[in-house]
């Protein structure tokens, strides 16, 4: 008689957590392409929401800094990105700021307890609607309280 395939090994909880976190980004990745398409612009879309709910919106030359792509990429990203109807471009004085249109704020609105589910199946917290839940906050984060 063969051997069993697959025996019963002890589960490494440090995997079982990186497994979660790959399941997580996996499913927000596909969360995002639904909405957004490609990975470049679904990045670029998430980091001028976030600019604007920070309060802080991104003008060209910014976004180009943080994520760290040249001006002619985002140049050329954002022209298709505003083309599609996800991205305004506003002259803001001598720059342009870049904001969300109100077709990105209803994808995202309709979407969100998709993404808190995620979240939750990540954290092990079960089910429920995102007003009912207070996400733990990252050791990383700034509180500001320096």
């Amino acid at each position: 008689m063969p051997a069993d395939p697959s025996p019963s090994v002890p589960v490494d909880p440090v995997d079982q957590v990186r497994r979660a976190i790959i399941e997580c980004l996996n499913r927000f990745y596909a969360i995002e392409s639904g909405m957004w398409g490609d990975p470049l612009s679904s990045l670029m879309i998430r980091t001028v929401i976030q600019a604007r709910l920070e309060g802080r919106p991104h003008d060209i030359s910014s976004l180009s800094t943080c994520l760290d792509l040249s001006l002619a990429t985002v140049h050329r990203k954002l022209r298709r990105i505003a083309a599609d109807g996800y991205i305004e471009m506003r002259r803001e004085g001598r720059s342009i700021r870049l904001y969300p249109t109100e077709r990105v704020e209803v994808l995202f609105d309709t979407r969100f307890d998709e993404m808190i589910e995620t979240l939750r199946a990540l954290y092990g917290r079960g089910e429920g609607r995102a007003s009912d839940w207070d996400p733990p906050r990252p050791s990383c984060v700034d509180d500001g309280d320096d």
